[in-house]
C-alpha cells in the first residue's frame, strides 16, 4: 500500500519553440511534477495537422540550461520557457488548479506572489491612483466598475507597467469579478492608493 501523499502536479499548454513551419501547427501540455522536479509532455490532436498526439515525453528531470540543475518550482511559470530534452517549449496557460497551487504558495512559486506584485505596483504608482482611476473609467464603456483583461494590460502600459505573464494573471485573478473576464478596477485602485 502506497501511504504517500499524492503528487504535486502543475499542468500547462505549450507550444514549441521551433523554426520548423510545421511545428507552429502542434499543441502540447507540460505536467511538471513538483516533488519530482520531473517533466512530463503530451500532444494534443490537433486535426489535418499530420501529428498524431499522445505521449511525447515521459516523465523525466530535465536541467535548466541556466544553472545545470534540475529546474526549480521557482522556474516554472507563465511565460516561462523550458528545456526538455532537447525540446524548447514556452508554457502558454495554466490549468486553474496549477494556478491556485501557486497562488496558494508564493514562498515556492515566486511570480505568483500576490504580495510582492501590490508592492512594486505600489512604488511605481504611488500618487498615481486617482489618474488610474480615470484611464480605467475611459475603458468602461457600460459603466460597471469592472473593465476586461486586454483593457487592464492597456491601462497599465498607460503607466509604464510591463508585467510578466504569470505577474499580471495573478494580479487580474485577485481583482477578478466572479468568473467572468472583469476586473475590480476601482478595487484595485484603492489599493494602490
Amino acid at each position: 500500500m502506497d501511504i504517500r501523499p499524492p503528487a504535486t502536479i502543475l499542468q500547462f499548454s505549450a507550444t514549441i519553440i521551433s523554426d520548423n513551419k510545421q511545428d507552429k501547427l502542434r499543441s502540447f501540455v507540460v505536467q511538471y511534477y513538483v516533488e519530482d522536479k520531473a517533466f512530463q509532455v503530451f500532444e494534443k490532436v490537433v486535426p489535418n495537422s499530420g501529428f498524431n498526439g499522445g505521449k511525447f515525453i515521459t516523465k523525466t528531470v530535465c536541467n535548466n540550461p541556466e544553472t545545470g540543475k534540475p529546474f526549480e518550482p521557482k522556474d516554472i511559470f507563465l511565460g516561462a520557457k523550458v528545456n526538455i530534452n532537447g525540446f524548447r517549449f514556452i508554457l502558454q496557460e495554466a490549468s486553474e488548479e496549477s494556478l491556485k497551487i501557486m497562488e496558494s504558495r508564493p514562498d515556492v512559486f515566486v511570480k505568483a506572489d500576490l504580495s510582492v506584485i501590490i508592492t512594486k505596483l505600489r512604488k511605481v504608482l504611488a500618487g498615481k491612483a486617482p489618474k488610474i482611476l480615470v484611464e480605467f473609467q475611459k475603458h468602461d464603456t457600460k459603466k460597471q466598475f469592472v473593465v476586461p483583461l486586454v483593457d487592464v494590460q492597456q491601462v497599465l502600459e498607460v503607466f509604464g507597467i510591463v508585467m510578466g505573464d504569470q505577474e499580471f494573471l495573478t494580479l487580474y485573478r485577485r481583482y477578478q469579478f466572479g468568473k467572468i473576464d472583469g476586473f475590480m478596477y476601482q478595487d484595485f485602485c484603492e489599493a494602490m492608493a
